[in-house]
């Protein structure tokens, strides 16, 4: 796998469509074991998924630049 801007592209783009079927899902799902839930996983998934994607867009960015002072 080659990290580059794809990557984050695809990344938010996965955490999007997932973002999208939890919201759907609480339409249905509304008891207290959905909220533990939400708390205790969804919240903090989603947290770590917007540092994932910050830190691959960072890597990117180095690994750019890196093949721009090879050159």
């Amino acid at each position: 796998m080659t990290i580059d801007h794809s990557a984050t592209v695809d990344l938010e783009a996965a955490w999007q469509t997932l973002r999208v079927r939890w919201q759907e899902l609480g339409t249905v799902w509304t008891d207290v074991v959905r909220e533990r839930f939400e708390r205790e996983h969804w919240l903090p998934l989603e947290a770590q998924t917007q540092s994932t994607g910050q830190a691959l867009a960072e890597i990117a960015r180095v690994i750019a630049q890196a093949h721009r002072n090879v050159k």
